[in-house]
């Protein structure tokens, strides 16, 4: 009987011991899933926050930019509930926007109950960077070869030789009745010229290698204005299908 007893007695001894640390495992495993939430919260709101300001494209405040995340975070309910002192936890000291960037830092602390081993604090550390829309550049990604090309004030294209026969138009007249038959000597057809806008009457001017008629020898249009510059310098010109073929 009395061997009884003390097995009985051992086997609370064990369950005193053993159910709290099982318990307090358990509350630990339940608290890392709650904090990962926390985390992930803070994570998405950094990025919504930096992406929007990025494709916005003007200057903005860091500290403006983090209370939009701080904003965003406290929407969730409890998600600040272990960060210490809340939203107002959340620091954006190291975040910054560039001409080039907008990269959002957050640090924060987190407490935990974890049972009889008592709290845990940790600090994080987030961030988000995101490559501000600046504009269209033709040139991005492209090197700079030190080239110089040749254009026409009012031509679409840029040549690598002076004597290109698209910056030096042979103008020849025909008939307006019959420029629709008519092809350049790259076989395609001819447009009325948005410049002079001429009539389908009379007499209009066209040269081999242009894709318009005119109503005008003098057509601004028709005129070829060369300029040296840059291969930098060209814009949106595309490159000429004879120079570069």
């Amino acid at each position: 009987m009395k061997q009884i007893n003390k097995q009985q007695a051992s086997y609370t001894i064990e369950a005193a011991v053993v159910m709290p640390i099982f318990a307090t495992f358990m509350v630990a495993l339940l608290l890392f899933f709650r904090i990962f939430t926390v985390a992930w919260t803070v994570e998405v709101a950094l990025h919504e926050v930096a992406e929007e300001a990025a494709y916005a494209g003007a200057d903005a405040d860091p500290l403006a930019l983090g209370a939009l995340v701080s904003a965003k975070v406290a929407a969730h309910p409890g998600a600040t509930g272990f960060i210490d002192h809340g939203i107002l936890g959340l620091h954006y000291g190291a975040s910054a926007v560039t001409d080039t960037d907008v990269d959002l830092s957050v640090r924060y602390r987190i407490t935990v109950p974890v049972g009889i081993l008592g709290p845990i604090r940790f600090t994080v550390n987030q961030r988000a960077k995101h490559r501000r829309w600046v504009g269209y550049d033709p040139w991005e990604g492209r090197v700079d070869t030190g080239e110089y090309v040749y254009i026409a004030k009012y031509g679409e294209d840029y040549h690598s030789h002076v004597d290109c026969p698209y910056l030096n138009p042979s103008i020849r007249s025909v008939s307006a009745a019959r420029v629709g038959a008519e092809r350049n000597n790259d076989g395609k057809r001819y447009r009325a010229c948005g410049t002079c806008h001429p009539k389908k009457s009379g007499v209009v001017y066209v040269t081999n290698y242009g894709e318009s008629y005119h109503s005008s020898r003098t057509c601004s249009a028709l005129k070829r204005t060369i300029q040296r510059v840059s291969i930098r310098e060209v814009g949106l010109r595309r490159a000429c299908p004879k120079c570069y073929s």
